[in-house]
């Protein structure tokens, strides 16, 4: 896999984790 493609997989990795925890986080706030 070249480091470019890596990175943006990364990227998205990143992004999708943060949203999760922030989804879940937001959830249990509201309970």
């Amino acid at each position: 896999i070249p480091l470019m493609e890596k990175k943006a997989y990364l990227q998205i990795f990143l992004e999708i984790s943060y949203l999760y925890n922030f989804e879940k986080n937001f959830y249990l706030d509201i309970l």
